[in-house]
């Protein structure tokens, strides 16, 4: 997408909105893509169910991005099974159950395992679904599912919250600057630093403060309850996908309004506030000067804990870069046009290295 042209702003702007849409349209996943993770779920189940003890206690849920409203298309299926169980049974052992269904999984005809990772602090099954879909199983991992729920009722708020969540994930890997492994963030941080953005700037509601607080988002009844209320109030967030796309990064770098080092990007607190703040008495490395992420229900785990080596540096002067890109009307700069993603060494080669994060 070029710049505008001189006297051509307003239509530009529109033309840019559109294409901002079109852009985010493109790479959610299609209603195909979605009646297929439903039917996977639906075929685990089946295999579960027949060949495990206690059958009727199995459940079968998707978390992550393939279903909390912040994916992209061909994404691969995060899923847990799980057993239903009375307090006081003990639950399964996890590598022993997987161990038993990865024959199972193979003798079928949907479903083939790749790699068992039996050695990981969470042992999963990596599987291929209907010779084309790659799916990653684990046993009795719940924890991830309120955090699923959360995300996804955020997502569902407006369609804007959605939008904005993949365009900024499609920035970050076409920058080079999301991947944990690569000692970036992970793209479930940067979703973290969209809604406490709108948290901030538009005033979207902290869900973790309505209703029943965390506890809603253990069951999905809940959150629709609580997503019908909110609507029926009227929110709806006022401004173009387009300003809101700029202003991210016009946030993230202006220490009036984020103060790098020190504020702890919080969806669960929805405001702003410091780390040295009881609130954040558990968070791991608050005491560092660096970029603070909390995880909104694991309050011990800092999101920025895989930031290494110039992962920090590289993604503040990455996040310059873009605003300067946009405010100077290099708009086909932002986002991929191809799937190939720069490099960061490209990012510092081209903006330099010398601005610290913060300024500090």
């Amino acid at each position: 997408v070029g710049g505008p042209g001189e006297g051509d702003d307003f239509h530009f702007a529109v033309r840019w909105e559109a294409k901002l849409h079109d852009i985010a349209d493109s790479f959610l996943p299609s209603v195909a893509e979605h009646l297929q993770v439903a039917q996977c779920l639906k075929d685990l189940q089946v295999v579960l169910r027949a060949n495990l003890e206690r059958p009727a206690s199995w459940r079968v849920a998707a978390f992550g991005s393939s279903v909390n409203g912040c994916g992209t298309r061909g994404g691969d299926i995060d899923v847990v099974a799980y057993e239903d169980l009375a307090v006081g049974c003990k639950a399964s052992d996890a590598r022993s159950i997987l161990q038993k269904l990865k024959p199972l999984l193979n003798k079928g005809r949907l479903f083939s395992v790749r790699v068992a990772v039996m050695g990981a602090r969470v042992p999963i099954l990596k599987l291929r679904y209907a010779g084309d879909r790659d799916v990653d199983l684990s046993v009795n991992n719940t924890f991830p599912l309120p955090n699923t729920r959360l995300l996804g009722a955020y997502a569902d708020l407006d369609p804007r919250v959605r939008k904005l969540g993949i365009l900024v994930k499609l920035w970050s890997k076409h920058w080079g600057v999301c991947g944990a492994a690569d000692g970036s963030l992970s793209s479930y941080a940067f979703q973290n630093m969209v809604i406490y953005f709108l948290q901030e700037s538009e005033k979207l509601p902290c869900l973790q403060k309505c209703g029943g607080g965390d506890a809603t988002f253990e069951d999905d009844e809940d959150v629709r309850s609580l997503l019908e209320s909110l609507l029926a109030d009227g929110f709806a967030l006022h401004r173009k996908l387009g300003d809101l796309f700029l202003d991210f990064f016009v946030f993230y770098t202006s220490a009036s309004r984020f103060k790098w080092g020190t504020e702890v990007v919080s969806i669960r607190v929805g405001c702003r506030t410091d780390a040295s703040a009881a609130e954040f008495k558990e968070l791991k490395q608050r005491k560092q000067k660096q970029l603070h992420i909390e995880d909104p229900f694991v309050l011990s785990r800092n999101l920025c804990d895989v930031l290494w080596g110039q992962g920090e540096v590289m993604l503040w002067q990455a996040l310059l870069a873009a605003k300067s890109a946009l405010q100077k009307g290099r708009f086909h700069e932002l986002l991929p046009s191809s799937g190939a993603p720069r490099q960061s060494s490209e990012v510092g080669r081209r903006w330099g290295r010398n601005s610290a994060p913060g300024g500090y």
